[in-house]
């Protein structure tokens, strides 16, 4: 089975970050086929060696010659973005990210991840959120922004359908998270071809048709994150990145969503993502 070429990686969610660790996984999937990482992505406010290490993996893996998206959050889950962290988040990005983004070469640079998902409803809607991040992309290009702008919500038509019907603007890619049950994920990924073109991308995905028990049985869960990969493909998605957590850890089942096996060895998620058995 031949690896698709538009076929990412989720990475850098771990307890502990270690750059050699980094250098070596980065290796080690280049050297497979994987071209795309999209590095984990802190609040703004975050403690400052998340915003270090991520300078660091998008660095390296620029250097490795990765096409690489990042960004920061403004949220920490649904409820948590009030008007007050909205325009906090807005300053930095201008201020902060986008320069430093410029000087790097970020492939991609994310102007948010799930903000029209996590704002209170109240101070902040996702309305707000969504002309706010329209107008924020076209700022950024008038002061000479020469990279990619991208923006990830999620899937469901709750949250995609508002961007198809009022546009995504000056932004030039919008990622959608996409976990759910197969026959969903088919519909929504054959949604987001027609509605978005080539400029529409699965920001996230993972194994979830039967819920939890696939990840305590690994023949299901391969075979589904293969079915996956292979209907994206064949639906005319542009691109895909796969969700893991480095070790297995944060309470799920060790090498399933995992970059590396419980005995040590580097491989993608017992190589469903991968594309070999």
């Amino acid at each position: 089975m031949t690896i698709w070429s538009g076929i990412g990686v989720n990475y850098g969610h771990q307890h502990t970050y270690d750059a050699m660790q980094a250098e070596d996984d980065f290796t080690y999937l280049k050297a497979n086929g994987i071209t795309r990482l999209r590095i984990a992505m802190p609040a703004y406010d975050a403690a400052s060696h998340f915003f270090s290490d991520g300078h660091d993996m998008v660095t390296r893996a620029l250097n490795h010659g990765f096409y690489v998206t990042w960004g920061v959050g403004a949220g920490y889950g649904a409820g948590t973005i009030t008007a007050t962290r909205w325009s906090a988040w807005k300053s930095y990005v201008l201020s902060t990210l986008v320069p430093w983004a410029q000087s790097a070469g970020l492939s991609e640079l994310i102007l948010g991840n799930e903000s029209d998902m996590q704002m209170d409803g109240t101070s902040l809607t996702a309305a707000q959120v969504r002309s706010d991040i329209r107008t924020l992309a076209t700022t950024i290009k008038a002061n000479g922004y020469t990279g990619k702008l991208g923006y990830s919500t999620g899937a469901p038509g709750t949250y995609r359908t508002p961007w198809s019907t009022e546009g995504i603007g000056d932004l030039d890619l919008i990622g959608f998270n996409s976990y759910d049950v197969f026959i969903n994920f088919n519909n929504r990924n054959i949604a987001i071809v027609s509605e978005f073109g080539d400029k529409g991308y699965i920001s996230e995905f993972g194994c979830i048709t039967n819920g939890y028990s696939d990840y305590n049985d690994e023949t299901l869960w391969y075979n589904d994150v293969v079915n996956r990969i292979s209907n994206m493909k064949n639906a005319g998605i542009q691109s895909g990145y796969f969700f893991c957590y480095r070790d297995g850890g944060y309470g799920l089942q060790p090498n399933t969503y995992a970059l590396v096996l419980t005995d040590g060895s580097v491989r993608l998620a017992r190589n469903a993502v991968l594309g070999q058995s």
